[in-house]
């Protein structure tokens, strides 16, 4: 008996083995023993003793394999050898980024033998154990290696038992951080699995090429780039190499922001300018104030961003919060503006003691008490403001010194206070008696003068017929006695310190006949008469 043939002579675990032979007895069994597997196959000889069948080479270690047929009687026996190659039976997945892990079967290595897994430039990136039957599954990971197809050895004991497969290493963005912000914010992105010591352009949704890093030698990236005008929501980012393959994506949320209010603070009336990105393109735009509800809709360009005006409206004092809301929820940032205390008017803006001021005001509290101050006089009117915080009232001059005098108006906490000022003017208050002859005692008060000065009254042609004094309070009263003048109506001037401390009344000169003498006598008897208080150079 012979084994004719085998083909082929060497082969992987699954090749399909065709052995022919004859010699053998007629209508026998026929037993094919392939290594340690007996009784791979078993056949029946035609009447010639020949035969020809196949086998498929099962799970066995490297090597040479002893193949014997093996007839009815002990005599119709042959060998024949064949050589079970080392083999790569499965990689899975095919393709993936660096991190994948790669599950790895082989079989045809020696027996209970340590095999080392060679990934790319990875030297024995794992050694596993084959079993009995030179078989071995083991899993590893992708470690940052450069994009493109990459070679996995699986390398036996001897230099024969090495196969070989491949795996696609895939460019893939690692890490995008943070994963979302406004425009302006610093973002920073890395990637493995690019080419080596290549240019990759980093696309940020409608910006072309915002960066152009270089990778490393391992294909790897670290860059970082500044988000720039783009309108709100989902963004692409782009990190492409230098093959189209060499591409993955990911996604940053540019989120709506306040980018500027110009003042930070300021008084009712004051013209605020806002300035905002990250919301959609062509949306409409509400600018809340406080407790103003859009007190200004506006429309946006093609880039999200916005700049508009508005003007503070009467609300309360303190820290306001002004919101630009867009088309969604998400939409949205919000920044404050400080509302001032301010007096609006005060009127009239000077007058003398006695006079009534009309101040209005805004800018304050709530339901707060608002006190008036005066000059020297604390307090002067305390008014409770309405819930917009604003007011109006009314106090009269009170006896001070003459000058600009400071008005504050003072709310409940220290922030909450405003000035301005009224001029009081000097006045003469009173003449008395309005009329009377030379030698009439004139009792003359005023006020609205400078503190503790000296106040000269002129009357008529005489110049300082009087010097006195004012109080702390800038008033006075003084006393004079009418000096010879003609008749008729007379300017009284109290004129103080300075040239704007002057103010004028009038006193009228009456006729008079002074003296008669004698007071009787007879007829032929001269009467002296004497008179003042008449016109001048009249007959």
């Amino acid at each position: 008996s012979r084994i004719v043939s085998i083909t082929p002579k060497s082969g992987t675990v699954g090749t399909i083995i065709t052995i022919t032979g004859d010699g053998y007895g007629k209508n026998n069994s026929i037993r094919i023993h392939f290594g340690s597997m007996s009784s791979i196959r078993v056949i029946t000889t035609p009447l010639s003793g020949s035969f020809s069948t196949t086998f498929t080479v099962d799970t066995q270690m490297h090597g040479t394999t002893l193949i014997t047929v093996e007839g009815a009687a002990y005599c119709e026996t042959d060998t024949d050898k064949f050589v079970i190659l080392s083999r790569i039976v499965s990689i899975t997945p095919k393709s993936g980024r660096v991190g994948t892990i790669i599950t790895i079967t082989g079989d045809g290595y020696g027996k209970e033998k340590s095999i080392r897994i060679h990934f790319g430039s990875k030297i024995s990136i794992v050694v596993p154990d084959t079993t009995v039957g030179g078989s071995f599954t083991v899993t590893f990971t992708v470690d940052t290696q450069m994009h493109g197809t990459t070679l996995i050895t699986a390398e036996g004991a001897t230099y024969c038992e090495t196969d070989t497969d491949t795996f696609v290493i895939l460019s893939r963005i690692v890490s995008v951080s943070p994963k979302s912000g406004t425009v302006g914010t610093v973002v920073t992105i890395t990637g493995d699995g690019y080419g080596k010591n290549k240019s990759i352009r980093i696309h940020f949704g409608s910006r072309t090429s915002i960066v152009v890093p270089d990778t490393t030698a391992g294909g790897s990236f670290t860059t970082t780039f500044t988000v720039d005008i783009q309108m709100h929501g989902t963004t692409l980012i782009t990190a492409e190499g230098a093959t189209y393959c060499e591409t993955d994506t990911d996604k940053f949320v540019i989120l709506s922001r306040i980018v500027s209010i110009t003042p930070k603070s300021g008084t009712v009336g004051t013209v605020i300018t806002i300035t905002g990105d990250g919301y959609g393109k062509n949306k409409s735009i509400r600018i809340h104030f406080g407790s103003r509800s859009s007190i200004r809709v506006i429309t946006t360009p093609l880039s999200g961003s916005f700049t508009t005006t508005f003007t503070v409206d009467t609300q309360m004092h303190g820290t306001t919060l002004i919101t630009a809301e867009g088309a969604t929820y998400c939409e949205m940032d919000t920044d404050n503006f400080i509302i001032l205390s301010r007096i609006v008017s005060i009127t009239p803006k000077s007058g003398t003691v006695g006079t009534i001021i009309t101040i209005t005001g805004d800018g304050y509290g709530k339901s707060k008490s608002i006190r008036i101050h005066f000059g020297s006089r604390s307090s002067i009117r305390i008014i409770t403001t309405p819930l917009s915080g604003s007011f109006t009232t009314t106090f009269t001059v009170d006896t001070q010194m003459h000058g600009t005098t400071l008005i504050t108006a003072e709310g409940g906490s220290y922030c909450e206070t405003d000035t301005d000022n009224f001029v009081i003017l000097s006045r003469i208050v009173s003449i008395t008696p309005k009329s009377g002859t030379v030698g009439t005692i004139i009792t003359i008060t005023g006020d609205g003068y400078g503190k503790n000065k000296s106040i000269r009254i002129h009357f008529g042609s005489k110049v300082s017929i009087v010097v006195s004094s004012t109080l702390a309070g800038g008033s006075f009263t003084v006393t004079f006695t009418v000096d010879t003048q003609m008749h008729g109506t007379t300017l009284i001037t109290a004129e103080g310190a300075t040239y704007c401390e002057t103010d004028t009344d009038t006193f009228v000169i009456l006729s008079r006949i002074v003296s008669i003498t004698p007071k009787s006598g007879t007829v032929g008897t001269i009467i002296t008469i004497t008179g003042d208080g008449y016109g001048k150079d009249k007959s």
